[in-house]
């Protein structure tokens, strides 16, 4: 579900801040992994040539963070 809200598609949070508003990353995905450690969810961000991964790093957890603060609307 986390995959999904953060970075399923072009109006997700992840694609938004990372590609639309930041210029960062050319895309975002997500997926949960249910191998040796169920329940961990991963991140994929493919960097912009010349972009910082310390801020693309720093982008994706200030999102992380606002998931947990912030209830996920309906739309």
């Amino acid at each position: 579900m986390i995959s999904s809200l953060l970075a399923g598609g072009r109006t997700t949070r992840l694609y938004q801040s990372l590609v639309e508003k930041e210029g960062l990353a050319n895309d975002v995905g997500a997926g949960n992994y249910c191998g040796r450690y169920p329940g961990w969810c991963g991140f994929d961000v493919e960097m912009l040539q010349g972009q910082s991964r310390a801020k693309a790093e720093a982008v994706l957890f200030a999102e992380l963070d606002r998931l947990a603060r912030e209830p996920v609307g309906d739309d």
